[in-house]
């Protein structure tokens, strides 16, 4: 029997597949932007490298073009509201939900004081095909605490997809 790529099928298996929740900030203009990514994994030990999947219309894909620079924080299952607020892009207009919980750290990158397990990342190169741009970037800097309890999974939310 072959495999089949019949839609409900391929969502019902694909949506198997464990994934993690990070959000992601950065500088896009004179601001902030930040989402909430699903789509993350190390791919890298020397150096230490990164790839993500940004969605092609996102502000985030927007931000980081070749050699931008970004934070990526990883949230414990207790900060699932937090996350929350970067799951669906700010409404036409809007300012993205950064103030209150931001703070500027060294070199004028967004970072979420919530989020104390956190890491710096610089874009070495994209690649546009399909409906996400896959980002690769280096790892070069990581944050002042660590994770407290459990990361934050897409398993442990109501939500099926954080691209």
């Amino acid at each position: 029997m072959g495999l089949e790529m019949e839609a409900l099928g391929r969502r019902r298996t694909l949506k198997r597949l464990t994934y993690g929740l990070y959000v992601v900030t950065a500088r896009l203009d004179e601001g902030f932007t930040g989402a909430t990514v699903s789509w993350l994994s190390q791919c890298s030990f020397e150096p230490p490298r990164i790839m993500l999947a940004l969605k092609k219309d996102g502000l985030l894909n927007r931000a980081l073009g070749v050699d931008a620079e970004a934070i990526v924080h990883v949230p414990g299952v207790e900060q699932q509201s937090l996350v929350k607020r970067f799951f669906l892009p700010p409404a036409p207009g809007a300012a993205p939900p950064l103030h209150g919980e931001l703070f500027v750290e060294e070199g004028g990158l967004p970072a979420l004081e919530a989020f104390p397990c956190r890491f710096r990342i610089r874009v070495r190169s994209r690649d546009e095909g399909g409906d996400h741009t896959v980002v690769l970037a280096e790892v070069c800097g990581v944050g002042p605490g660590d994770l407290v309890g459990n990361p934050l999974r897409m398993s442990d939310t109501p939500w099926t997809y954080g691209g």
